[in-house]
């Protein structure tokens, strides 16, 4: 079972509840201060002993640990009681261990925290020019939510996770799950990012599950089991990406399923118990079916053709 999975359900008309435990539009972020380097979201999960709805640790693009962390939970009551609980406790094991101070944030605030490059305001969880100036308006819309630089500096964490300052080889994974589950999707979010940044998302998205299917065949994780699946329930529950592409990330879900859950007791959004592992090419073409999928879905094609040689060795 997933840490994000014990979150409070939403209620019965027939029964109505206080306000403060009606599930809002926006989670509550609660802000954590003074967190260890080499703490993660699962970790922060199991402290905060209240169910949650998502972990948030950020990292710069030095893979340095910021000393700050955002915990969204569902209901103002969920808040109180994790205020109460863990105020000035000690966070994380040994020498590292910090006491930290827990205090309300928002989401303008994490929001501001996972995209530093937006250049434009946020009303909750939704970017916005409202506030601007009109000289200011076109900066925003040419900078985007996230700049090339943010992800090719989360993609090079990702493959080579040597940085001096990185203490979680898994952290970076944690960064991309963060970007992917609190991307702005709704209609009047689509103007503030190009099909450019929806192909790169998606690059660093298949990038990542390349390097961490070879993780998980090859070296039983003892640590974060159920991160690989986080990671897929994240990339395919993010409407950002094209049809198409959620299509190849449900067929890499299938396929991790019917290899990896029977040692890893993996969890997914769907339920696939395929008997052989799909096939991602179209032997018909005459083209090369790696290229033909790489241009299909505007990533690399020796991504394609890395990724399909991780799967076709689970058979």
């Amino acid at each position: 079972m997933s840490l994000y999975d014990n979150q409070p359900r939403v209620v019965s008309p027939n029964l109505v509840p206080p306000p403060s435990q009606v599930p809002r539009a926006d989670n509550i972020v609660l802000r954590i201060d003074n967190v260890p380097w080499d703490i993660t979201p699962p970790a922060i999960a199991t402290w905060l002993k209240h169910p949650i709805v998502r972990v948030h640790v950020l990292l710069d693009q030095r893979a340095k640990t910021l000393s700050h962390a955002y915990v969204e939970v569902a209901t103002e009551e969920l808040a109180r009681a994790a205020l109460r609980s863990v105020q000035n406790s000690v966070l994380g094991k040994g020498k590292r261990a910090r006491g930290v101070t827990v205090t309300r944030s928002s989401q303008e605030e994490l929001m501001r925290a996972l995209f530093p490059s937006w250049k434009g305001n946020f009303d909750g969880s939704r970017p916005t020019l409202s506030g601007l100036r009109n000289e200011q308006l076109s900066i925003p819309l040419r900078v985007g939510l996230i700049s090339n630089a943010e992800l090719d500096s989360l993609v090079r964490l990702i493959q080579s996770p040597d940085s001096h300052f990185l203490k979680v080889a898994s952290l970076p994974f944690h960064s991309l799950i963060s970007i992917l589950s609190k991307f702005p999707v709704n209609v009047d979010c689509r103007v503030f990012w190009s099909s450019e940044l929806q192909n790169a998302l998606f690059h660093v998205t298949y990038t990542a599950l390349d390097v961490l299917i070879a993780r998980f065949r090859d070296v039983a994780p003892q640590d974060e089991p159920e991160l690989l699946s986080e990671l897929l329930r994240a990339a395919i529950n993010c409407q950002a990406f094209t049809t198409q592409q959620t299509e190849m990330l449900t067929t890499i879900e299938t396929a991790c399923s019917s290899a990896l859950a029977p040692r890893y007791n993996l969890t997914t959004t769907r339920v696939h118990h395929p008997a052989q592992m799909p096939v991602m090419r179209d032997m018909t073409t005459t083209e090369s079916p790696y290229s033909a999928i790489a241009r299909e879905f505007g990533i690399a094609e020796e991504l394609v053709q890395a990724l399909a040689h991780r799967l076709d060795g689970f058979r």
